[in-house]
């Protein structure tokens, strides 16, 4: 076995895994620069039998002055033996094993010291069963992990070993920690049974802190309230943590509450109130809160965060309490609630709504979605815990939280109670009252030093350190804990129980009179649980003992084994799970309510879990500063017999040579059937399916080599690859229950405050649990091998990553930035974009050659650039064109692709030249006629070989019809096939006439972008579309949105960045924004824990002009206002999504010239205009659905919370990006402004509605002398 570190745990020498002593060499180190390899070694040193590439050697030395012994395993590549009789090698002198620096560092080599090197023979005891790969700031899918998991098997690695993420991406990560039989070790070989767990320091992690009534009480021990144990105590360790360990987390911290009102109806509400209350199972009204604190932030130092923590609670409470106050004293008594009955599982819910959607709004940056919820617990220490919750909502949390595979941390801040935690107890039960989830990890924070993490709770053997007031909460018996264990009230309790088996309902305690109990009581006797145990066990309910789930019947079902795999394998115990004789069918997982055993350690429930004395369960600080990811594999797999009589099978099958013909777009897919069966195997791994592992229970004997078993929840699938003849096809079963779960919708109106939002704007938000057995796998694996094209697209049933961008003119804003950035000046400074935008057009159009089409243009000789306009009649204009393309005097497209024709021009430039060429021609709409005409007349076409196609004016490409082009076109012309491989943009030019009417909505169409890299050498092949905006406006931003499933998140990250580095070159700015940048609630998938801050506009200080300001010129005064603040319009996209009835409308968003901050003016829509019906609610509801209107006068400003660091690095050199002083700076002067602060409001509706007639230099004079006529037409 091999120590963790060398010195540190070392086995004697008869523990080496060698055959034999081997050689005896001299160690010497050497730096990186002298060699990339981990060690050298001279091949005349070793036999020709040791050196063969793949073989593990044993390091072994032994400190004759210490004692000490160090080992490593290192496995031999060719490019770690040097031939001296090569001429390029390196020259190593004999006799000496040379070794990497950080190496001999990491495990103490000593240099120029005597090793012994010998060839591994005792493989088993190499062999790791489980390792921890750590990397930071990349985005790694699972399918990615999937492919990289699979590259490592047969490796050997060592601690703190680099790793590359993919093949030639240059992105690196580190091996962490390693385990061998239960032992943790120093290095080992990956074999295919190996589990590696992918960690990173660099998650998306949101953080709930419950405000309630507990935590403004005051701890005497500690001499501090609680919120200061959570903040000052808890979250300033767990910051000085990530500190420490260089996690650099993006975190949302939310303050959360609920407060109940006493009252007995409705009607005694104000009626603005009403839209968010809603009544609890015992009748009580009550309201949820929620304060979102920071949001996306990601800072090097927290303290400045904890501080301001401390002072926002310290308020919180009287703030929601009062927050109606201004509706007069109509407003019923409010009070804070506990915690046991606060909005615990709808917290969780609200961010499973933003976990969920993670492919909407893809960060590159970030791996791993974490969410950790503090609550103080009850006041009695007993009960901490424990919560009040609805069975149906319960239900639905706990199915999203396993489908997700999202990480849920509860950590309490009072003692561990006596009963297992956490523990739901239902307010509407089914069955059992009380729960058990194994989905939430549970810890308890204790400000004294722990050492070490268990996650479940033991109780002590004794009850005499609790207080004397302590009272069991699921009993209903008056009696003080301290008198009720005591062996002759056991007896007549156990008497009792027996008389009243079939009397459930009735508590046997309270028969007991308190005299006996309270004589009893004096004998001080240990605990004693069986007496508990009877009573919740008795026959007539079989209910959940939180005293000891061991004695609870589980079934193990693959739910249970979803995490298992991120916890190293335990030393050899005996198992004492129950299982059921019956086997585990769809019936009984129907029927199942809320899991009850300990699979969160991932571990069978076992001896260790029996009650006895056990020091305090401390927080799992890994899982809080580097959090993993869901495992790629798992562990269970039902009965072959069962999978056929309790489950429907639907199979089909995948043959690549059926997509040979079918390749229209360039460079095809590999058509290898074993590159097919991967890729769709890594597609279910990136949706949530994990690897069912060979080694597990009723894993059937494997067909052929390529053979594996996935699953999610109660969906099976089963990939094979089989052999027809000589050919290969691929083999899909899926199988899902034919019965199935009768799925909830439930919906959740709150009270929302953003950052920066002096307000709590109402919001509402759906909880629902994932269809998985509905999702078209049929059609994603035949996208998949077709790239899109025919009749399998991507469709928003699918689900695949996206990235929207935004294209905008950078250079004309810069100095404005600047500006307010050093002097803080006032931010309506900026300028409108000019008219003349063919420097910017020009800008997107090379971006477009370079990046996307992969197109050259040539250049115009200068010679003929500096003619003189000629004057030709049109006919000869045309004649003319031609000659001058046959010349090489026209600007055309150098050929790079077989699929455009020999001679192809865009007509952005053709118009440009024939402009410069022909002085007949004055304006672009007269060229633009031109080169119809020549369409017309057979000259050109369309570059696709749509010769019907008219002329567009842009960044389309044409041909001249010669014999080829005619030749090529006459057999086929597939027009779809041509825009899924190039890019076309068509320009609206300031002189164009508009079209008419003009389009309300932008037009997206998609690209095909091959981002294989060519120079590494894998068969994996990576593609994804672009979608992109078919017309460019002069004064709007240019939308793009990279869509993929077949490509990894490094290569995606890599064009991206690359692209923003191009566009920059051109003085443009490629910013990320969200896919809902508002996060309205009327919008499907919206962030239930985002929203805009809404700014209203002070018309009353326009009373003057009140009889002139319509809406049309409110509209246009506020769209003024976001112009000369800097805003761009953003393209108009369709507001289909939307799922509530809306009384305004969004399309008019506009984006800032940093990219930090969008702007929404909302505008009345009329009652034909208006949305109808709501979509995703509960059929069921009768409860009148709430509406979202701000289609007052006023904006909506929001975050832009995608923008990276990374990203603002690309722009740094200009310095026209923006912080965060600078951010809030605008938004308090917007503010200011919209308010009419020292009247700066009305220059700008007289700019805009009044403009100032220009007058003449005499004119000029004549008023600067100040005679009565110049002052009397100055004044009109």
């Amino acid at each position: 076995m091999l120590p963790l570190r060398g010195g540190l745990s070392h086995p004697p020498q008869s523990e080496s895994v060698a055959s034999g002593p081997g050689l005896q060499l001299k160690l010497s180190v050497f730096q990186p620069t002298f060699s990339g390899e981990d060690f050298l070694i001279c091949s005349e040193d070793f036999p020709e039998n040791v050196l063969v590439p793949g073989h593990l050697l044993e390091i072994f030395q032994h400190d004759e002055e210490s004692g000490q012994d160090t080992r490593i395993v290192l496995q031999l590549k060719k490019c770690n033996i040097c031939d001296p009789a090569a001429a390029a090698a390196k020259k190593l002198n004999k006799q000496i094993f040379y070794v990497e620096k950080s190496i001999a560092e990491s495990f103490r080599f000593q240099n120029f010291k005597d090793v012994h090197v010998a060839q591994v023979t005792q493989m088993k005891h190499v062999q790791l069963d489980s390792m921890e790969l750590i990397f930071r700031d990349q985005y790694l899918s699972r399918s990615d992990m999937f492919r990289l998991r699979s590259s490592l098997k047969g490796a050997c690695v060592y601690q703190n070993k680099k790793v590359e993420l993919a093949a030639g991406s240059g992105r690196l990560g580190v091996v962490s920690e390693m385990w061998n039989q239960g032992t943790t070790v120093s290095c080992g070989l990956i074999t295919e049974d190996t589990i590696i767990v992918f960690r990173s320091p660099t998650a998306m992690v949101y953080l709930f802190i419950q405000v309630s009534s507990e935590m403004f009480d005051f701890d005497l021990k500690k001499s501090s309230t609680v919120y200061e144990k959570a903040v000052d105590g808890f979250l300033k360790e767990m910051f000085n943590l990530w500190h420490r360990k260089n996690a650099s987390h993006e975190v949302t911290i939310v303050l959360f509450s609920r407060c109940f009102y006493e009252a007995k109806s409705l009607d005694e509400f104000p009626e603005p109130m009403r839209d968010c209350l809603r009544q609890g199972y015992n009748g009580r009204f009550y309201e949820d809160f929620y304060k979102v604190v920071e949001q996306n932030e990601r800072y090097d130092d927290w303290n400045p965060v904890v501080i301001k923590l401390l002072k926002l609670i310290r308020n919180y409470g009287s703030e929601i309490l009062e927050y109606h106050a201004h509706l007069g004293e109509s407003v019923p008594k409010g009070k804070i609630s506990n915690a046991e009955m606060g909005n615990f599982l709808e917290i969780l819910n609200m961010s499973l709504n933003t976990f969920e959607n993670h492919y909407l709004n893809r960060n590159l940056d970030r791996t791993g979605q974490q969410s950790i919820v503090i609550t103080p617990g009850k006041k009695m220490d007993l009960c901490v815990g424990l919560f009040e919750v609805d069975f149906e909502l319960a239900q639905v949390t706990k199915q999203r939280i396993i489908d997700s595979g999202v990480g849920s941390d509860l950590i309490c801040l009072g003692q561990q109670p006596l009963h297992a935690v956490p523990l739901l107890k239902f307010t509407n039960p089914r069955s059992d009252p009380y729960n058990m989830p194994h989905w939430i990890n549970l810890s308890f924070y204790s400000e004294k030093k722990t050492t070490g993490f268990q996650s479940r709770i033991r109780p002590p053997p004794s009850l005499r350190n609790l207080p004397g007031t302590a009272r069991l909460p699921y009993l209903k018996s008056p009696f003080s804990v301290e008198t009720i264990f005591t062996p002759l009230f056991m007896k007549q309790y156990d008497e009792r129980v027996d008389e009243n088996e079939t009397e459930t309902d009735e508590d046997p305690l309270a028969k007991i009179s308190k005299s006996e109990v309270l004589e009893n009581a004096k004998m001080n006797t240990p605990f004693n649980h069986q007496t508990i145990k009877r009573l919740l066990l008795r026959p007539s309910r079989v209910l959940v003992n939180p005293f000891d789930p061991t004695q609870t019947k589980v079934h193990i079902t693959s739910n249970r084994r979803r995490w298992t795999h991120i916890f190293p394998k335990a030393a050899p115990a005996r198992e004492i799970a129950v299982k059921d004789e019956a086997e585990v069918t769809p019936a009984t997982i129907v029927e199942e309510t809320l899991d009850s055993s300990d699979a969160l350690t991932g571990q069978p429930l076992s001896e260790a879990n029996n009650w006895e004395e056990m020091r305090n369960a401390g927080v799992d600080w890994k899982s809080l500063t580097v959090p993993a990811s869901l495992p790629l594999t798992t562990d269970y797999l039902p009965k072959k017999v069962d999978l056929d009589n309790n489950y429907l099978i639907t199979e089909y099958e995948i043959r690549p040579e059926a997509f040979i013909s079918g390749y229209k777009s360039g460079n095809q897919l590999s058509i290898r059937c074993e590159d097919i069966f991967h890729e769709l195997v890594a597609q279910r791994l990136a949706q949530g399916f994990q690897q069912i592992m060979t080694w597990a229970e009723n894993f059937p004997k494997a067909k052929s080599p390529h053979d594996i078993w996935l699953s999610i929840g109660r969906i099976y699938h089963h990939l094979t690859v089989e052999d027809v003849g000589s050919k290969q096809k691929v083999v899909i079963k899926c199988f899902r229950p034919n019965k199935s779960i009768n799925r909830s919708n439930i919906h959740y109106q709150y009270r929302f405050q953003a950052p920066d939002n002096d307000k709590y704007e109402m919001s509402w938000v759906e909880f629902k649990t994932e269809k998985l057995e509905i999702f078209n796998w049929n059609h994603m694996d035949h996208y998949v091998c077709t790239k899109g094209e025919g009749d399998y697209s991507l469709n928003e049933n699918l689900k695949f990553w996206r990235f929207r961008m935004l294209l905008v003119p950078i250079s004309h804003f810069t100095k404005s930035t600047k500006s307010i950035m050093e002097k803080f000046s006032f931010g309506d400074c900026y300028l409108p974009l000019p008219k003349d935008s063919s420097s910017r057009v020009e800008g997107i159009f090379r971006m477009v050659d370079s990046c996307f089409n992969k197109l050259k243009r040539q250049p115009i000789p200068k010679t003929e650039t500096d003619f003189e306009p000629i004057s030709l009649p049109r006919d000869k204009m045309r004649l003319d064109i031609l000659e001058q393309i046959k010349s090489g005097n026209f600007p055309v497209i150098v050929k790079t692709s077989s699929m455009l024709p020999n001679v192809t021009f865009l007509s952005y430039d053709a118009v440009n030249w024939s402009l410069k060429r022909y002085a007949g021609l004055k304006e672009k709409s007269q060229a633009i006629a031109l080169f119809q005409e020549m369409i017309d007349q057979g000259m050109i076409g369309h570059a696709s070989g749509d010769t019907r196609r008219a002329f567009h004016f842009g960044y389309v490409m044409y041909s001249v019809r010669d014999e080829e082009f005619n030749k090529v076109f006459a057999r086929r012309v597939d027009v779809d096939a041509y825009y899924r491989r190039w890019m076309e943009i068509e320009l609206t030019a300031m002189d164009l006439p508009k079209p008419s009417p003009p389009k309300s909505k932008a037009e997206f169409r998609y690209t095909y972008l091959n981002l294989t890299n060519t120079k590494q050498n894998n068969s994996h092949h990576e593609w994804g579309h672009l979608m992109y905006e078919t017309q460019l406006d002069g004064d709007s931003a240019f939308e793009m949105t990279m869509q993929w499933t077949v490509a990894s998140g490094l290569a995606i990250a890599d064009l991206l960045l690359n692209t923003a580095r191009k566009a920059f070159s051109h003085n443009l700015a490629l910013f990320p924004l969200p896919r809902d940048a508002f996060a309205l609630p009327i919008t499907l998938n919206s962030d239930p824990v985002r929203g805009p801050i809404f700014i209203q506009l002070n018309t009353n200080s326009l009373s003057d002009f009140k009889e002139v300001l319509d809406e049309n010129r409110l509209f246009q005064l506020r769209e003024r206002i976001a112009e000369r603040f800097g805003f761009i319009r953003c393209p108009s996209t369709s507001t289909s999504d939307h799922r509530q009835k809306i009384l305004f409308s969004t399309d008019h968003q506009y984006i800032h010239c940093t990219g930090n901050m969008s702007l929404l003016i909302p505008r009345s829509l009329s009652m034909t205009e208006k949305a109808s019906g709501i979509q995703g609610m509960s059929s069921g509801s009768s409860k009148k659905s709430p509406h979202y209107d701000h289609s007052g006068t006023g904006f909506l400003w929001s975050w832009n919370f995608m923008i990276s660091r990374r990203w603002k690095q690309v722009f740094v050199s200009m310095g026209a990006t923006g912080d965060i002083p600078f951010m809030d700076h605008m938004l308090a002067d917007f503010r200011c402004l919209c308010q009419n602060k020292d009247g700066r409001l009305d220059p700008v509706f007289k700019e805009l509605f009044y403009p100032e007639p220009e007058i003449d230099e005499t004119h000029r004079a004549e008023v600067t002398n100040g005679t009565p006529e110049s002052d009397s037409t100055a004044t009109s």
